[in-house]
């Protein structure tokens, strides 16, 4: 489902970038910060050195408000990250000029973090559901999961901060390199 959902709104982006900007709460400015981080060195828009509070709220949506509505909450704030993540391939795909380029398009700490928010929301439910509340037993029945998710969170975390301040030069060399070459 999550495969399909980033699919359908990087296509929607893709091809009908008015209708997506509208659709999506903040898209006008989300797609213009975006070209601006990738060719003008902004700041990254909606991440967590840019709006940390929002990042804050989102993880706390995701990790407590799994845990006190049997996962509904922490879907709400996944729905919204798979959204912004398949608005941003979608946006930045058609900037891309060849297939080469097409790799800026993928925010990979998104989608590392989209992977960890599923994994928690997947554990964090369960007690509700299950009317067993102790989390001891629940962390030890469910460990691999919580590492594999947390762990895939902290990769989403250093990859926003390490990697994206080298996608705008790399984007901008490939872009040159592949310009030259045609």
């Amino acid at each position: 489902w999550l495969v399909l959902q980033l699919a359908a709104i990087s296509l929607v982006a893709w091809l009908a970038p008015s209708q997506a900007e509208r659709a999506l709460a903040g898209g006008f400015e989300l797609r213009t910060g975006l070209l601006a981080w990738l060719f003008a060195g902004a700041p990254l828009p909606r991440s967590l050195a840019a709006q940390p509070l929002a990042f804050l709220v989102e993880l706390a949506g995701v990790t407590l408000g799994s845990l006190l509505s049997g996962g509904l909450v922490g879907n709400w704030f996944l729905v919204r990250a798979v959204n912004v993540a398949g608005f941003t391939i979608g946006s930045l795909a058609p900037v891309a000029g060849s297939p080469p380029e097409l790799f800026v398009a993928f925010p990979l700490w998104s989608l590392a973090r989209i992977a960890g928010y599923a994994g928690l929301i997947l554990v964090l439910a369960q007690p509700l559901w299950r009317n067993q509340w102790s989390l001891t037993r629940l962390a030890a029945r469910q460990r691999r999961l919580l590492i594999a998710s947390a762990g895939l969170l902290a990769l989403s975390l250093l990859l926003e901060l390490l990697v994206s301040a080298w996608w705008q030069p790399a984007a901008q060399t490939l872009h040159a390199a592949v310009s030259l070459g045609a």
